[in-house]
């Protein structure tokens, strides 16, 4: 899972949520201070199956959050773009991403997005 630490409000009841519908899932909570968070975060995603970004407008300023996005891209994960709120793509994140289908939270309802199935 990726996303801005200042959409934390916002991502964790969706992490929740997917915790407690049995979805295993990685984030960056909990990393401790000594450890190589390049190396960890790069890893965690090497590993994953499928990459979820969150977007919004502090997501897409976040360097952080773009190489990770860019490393995903490389590795060829499947990748789930969630918006958070109407969010234009900087150009480099509009070529990795432009073709993908994204689930565009701020569009729908709360019960329509409680609805999506994330397994197909």
């Amino acid at each position: 899972m990726s996303y801005a630490h200042a959409d934390k409000s916002r991502v964790y009841p969706e992490l929740k949520r997917l915790h407690e519908q049995g979805y295993n899932f990685w984030y960056d909570e909990g990393i401790p201070p000594s450890t190589d968070w390049p190396e960890t975060i790069g890893t965690a995603i090497a590993r994953s199956s499928y990459f979820v970004v969150f977007f919004s407008k502090a997501a897409i300023s976040n360097e952080h959050a773009k190489k990770e996005i860019y490393f995903a891209c490389d590795k060829r994960k499947n990748i789930i773009p969630i918006y958070l709120e109407e969010t234009t793509l900087t150009d480099g994140l509009e070529l990795q991403l432009g073709p993908k289908q994204a689930i565009l939270k701020h569009r729908i309802s709360e019960q329509d997005f409680l609805k999506l199935n994330f397994d197909s």
